[in-house]
């Protein structure tokens, strides 16, 4: 995200020079800049200003030449820089590009066109880096975030397990004794610590989610749909459910892990919150691109209303879900968690009562295998390829 103002030490002792760099920067009158000008270059590293961008004379009272380079790393951090000098000698010229000097110019050679549009260039440079650096800083705390989610869901573990272990001790040996509400208060506690101890496994699958690195292959999804139905085969058979794939079904690029995730929870969620008898759950291929294809999971459950499809995809979140269907609400949470880390995309198409489609859209692992290959090859092998 660019920055509001962009922040410009000018170093330069010559007044008309000074008025070169002012004039050249009036070119862009829209152009938010705060220009705070220094006339050495100790004035300028002393001073608190931190510009973005530092534009500088080699040729200064203090300090000249690579004596004036050699203190540019006492800037933290070190702001772009432009070099304006009249100093001819191409070892400095070398050295300056060398320490990391965006642009060398020559104060005999430049307009101000030219040096207008060094200043909008490195302007832009300082903006692509801090992008760029946001990026890692918010992945890698995003990372911590997830690992504190996993560490703090695993710590939570054991005591809830001490609290689930020593109330049925207590409801074993003394159950006898209690009346029937004290009872139902301990049943309620033993019930409740159940429901907690299956949100925190899941809590646990959805930080691994992101935190387990990605190992790209090849991904047959039909192999993985069969074997997801062997996992749910008591459930199919005490549904009568029917899960049905169709026959055309497209090898992804991903991991086994993410992609048994995406279809284990949307097949499972079909089977849990669903009424009809039978439960009928369909898979197939609803639009293929060249380097993508959108699977649809259609099922006759019992839907989510409009105002909650924004907010499914979220942690805990059961929509219009009564309370009588069982579910941790975490479900669709890993689905996009897994989706996301695969440069996937998933949208949903449904109303309460009337079933639900999701289309998960993945990389097709024939359009990424084959291209590397293609591109070593001579053009006649290339259009074999592309043909078959």
């Amino acid at each position: 995200m660019r920055k509001p103002t962009w922040d410009v030490s000018l170093v330069e002792d010559d007044e008309n020079d000074a008025a070169f760099v002012l004039a050249s920067l009036e070119m862009f009158p829209s152009l938010p800049v705060e220009l705070v000008r220094h006339r050495t270059l100790a004035d300028a590293i002393g001073s608190a200003h931190e510009p973005d961008l530092l534009i500088l004379d080699l040729g200064l009272p203090d300090s000249t030449g690579l004596e004036t380079l050699a203190q540019l790393g006492q800037w933290i951090p070190r702001p772009a820089t432009l070099v304006i000098t009249g100093q001819k000698e191409e070892d400095v010229r070398h050295r300056a590009l060398s320490l990391g000097v965006f642009r060398y110019l020559d104060k005999n050679e430049i307009n101000k066109v030219l040096l207008a549009n060094s200043i909008l260039d490195a302007l832009n440079s300082v903006d692509s880096s801090r992008s760029a650096l946001e990026v890692l800083v918010l992945n890698k705390e995003l990372s911590r975030l997830r690992q504190f989610a996993y560490a703090a869901s695993h710590d939570l573990r054991e005591p809830l397990r001490s609290i689930r272990t020593f109330t049925k001790f207590f409801l074993e040996e003394y159950g006898a004794n209690l009346d029937k509400r004290a009872e139902d208060y301990l049943s309620r506690v033993v019930n409740s610590s159940d429901r907690l101890s299956k949100m925190i496994e899941q809590m646990l699958v959805l930080a691994q989610t992101g935190l387990a690195p990605i190992q790209p292959c090849r991904v047959s999804v039909r192999e993985i749909i069969a074997e997801i139905k062997e996992d749910f085969s008591a459930t199919i058979a005490e549904k009568s459910a029917d899960i049905r794939l169709e026959e055309f079904c497209p090898d992804v690029l991903g991991d086994d892990l993410r992609i048994r995730q995406i279809f284990g929870n949307l097949i499972g969620n079909a089977l849990t919150y669903n009424e009809s008898s039978p439960p009928v759950v369909n898979i197939g291929v609803d639009e293929e691109e060249p380097a993508m294809v959108t699977f649809y999971v259609r099922d006759n459950g019992i839907g989510i209303s409009p105002e909650y499809h924004k907010r499914i995809f979220d942690a805990f979140s059961r929509g219009n879900v009564d309370a009588k269907f069982k579910g941790s609400g975490i479900g669709l949470a890993i689905v996009r968690e897994a989706i996301g880390a695969l440069n996937g995309e998933i949208r949903l198409n449904s109303a309460y009562g009337r079933g639900s489609v999701f289309y998960v859209r993945l990389p097709k692992w024939e359009a990424h295998w084959r291209r590397p290959r293609a591109a070593h090859l001579k053009a006649a092998e290339v259009e074999f390829l592309d043909a078959a």
